[in-house]
């Protein structure tokens, strides 16, 4: 059927797309942030250094469970995504966060799942709640961390707690839902009808997947909170600190216009807030070292899937052309 092979091949030439333009940026980002981190002149202790790179894989892992955890809560008009599927999409998708701009991680993703026959609202609902459940629990890390930070009184910890009371009304089915509908009628008048989410998940659910990233966001802390002690010998007294420093920098990036993965913005935020616990030459190695760490463990979970994307590509096209 030819309408069906040619939406195959432009799908297939804007995923080729995102990941090229994704490959170079986290290529680019490994080659910068490699270079910053050997012009350090600092001395890193090998074992904290593992442990480090070890729960950074670990968050890498626990995020694509979790948003696999996302896709399962959503009532279904479609095909259920696997795990292994549905860890596929989330790294190689996550590829679009290395290009300037915000959406097309999410483009990818949902191209991605709809090649293996996920429903294209619910990967888009998917999407939104997952921001909102980032969000939400990263607002939980900034509550609990920023009274330890010595620069709390430039965040306050109301920060957090708004952020995590707003959080909790967003994720209320009828305010979730009247979300998904009003971007449901926007879609309708700009693209004609045809696209309709699917119900939110009730609300204990939706709680229990806040819990679920709220330990993701602690695993990226004591991974953050390894690499300090790597470059710097730091009691365990000082690990709600980390944590609160990794919420606020975390959160700064994800919301900087344009930047790829909030690259430079992330860096700086958590060096300002490190430097209250450490001096600034060390919580800026710090910085630079986590975003290494964290980039290469990234490409490392992403490599297995890009196998599997080149030869389920043909086989899909071809499906579709017969």
């Amino acid at each position: 059927m030819r309408p069906a092979a040619t939406w195959s091949t432009v799908r297939i030439l804007v995923i080729g797309a995102l990941l090229l333009l994704g490959a170079i940026g986290l290529v680019a980002a490994v080659i910068s942030t490699t270079g910053q981190a050997t012009a350090l002149d600092v001395r890193v202790d090998a074992a904290s250094l593992c442990i480090a790179f070890a729960l950074s894989m670990l968050y890498w892992l626990l995020g694509g469970l979790a948003w696999w955890a996302v896709l399962r809560s959503i009532t279904w008009t479609g095909k259920h995504l696997s795990l292994p599927d549905a860890l596929s999409v989330f790294f190689i998708g996550n590829l679009g966060r290395y290009v300037p701009g915000k959406v097309w991680y999410a483009v990818g993703r949902t191209q991605l799942a709809g090649m293996r026959g996920a429903d294209a609202s619910t990967v888009a609902a998917s999407l939104v709640l997952e921001i909102a459940l980032i969000g939400t629990s990263g607002g939980v890390m900034i509550a609990l961390g920023a009274p330890f930070l010595a620069l709390g009184n430039a965040t306050p910890p109301w920060v957090g707690l708004l952020a995590v009371s707003m959080g909790l009304v967003a994720l209320h089915p009828r305010v979730f839902g009247a979300l998904l509908r009003s971007i449901e009628r926007f879609t309708h008048r700009t693209q004609g009808p045809g696209f309709y989410f699917p119900e939110p998940p009730t609300y204990p659910v939706a709680l229990s997947l806040l819990a679920l990233y709220v330990g993701v966001w602690l695993v990226a802390a004591l991974a953050l909170f390894a690499t300090l002690r790597a470059v710097s010998p730091v009691s365990a007294e000082q690990l709600p600190a980390v944590a609160g420093a990794w919420g606020i920098a975390f959160l700064s990036g994800y919301v900087a216009p344009l930047l790829p993965a909030g690259l430079g913005v992330r860096e700086a935020t958590a060096s300002a807030l490190l430097s209250g616990i450490v001096p600034l030459p060390i919580a800026v190695a710090t910085a630079v070292l986590f975003r290494l760490l964290l980039t290469v463990a990234e490409a490392l979970c992403l490599a297995p899937f890009l196998f599997g994307l080149r030869a389920m590509i043909p086989a899909r096209n071809t499906a579709e052309e017969s």
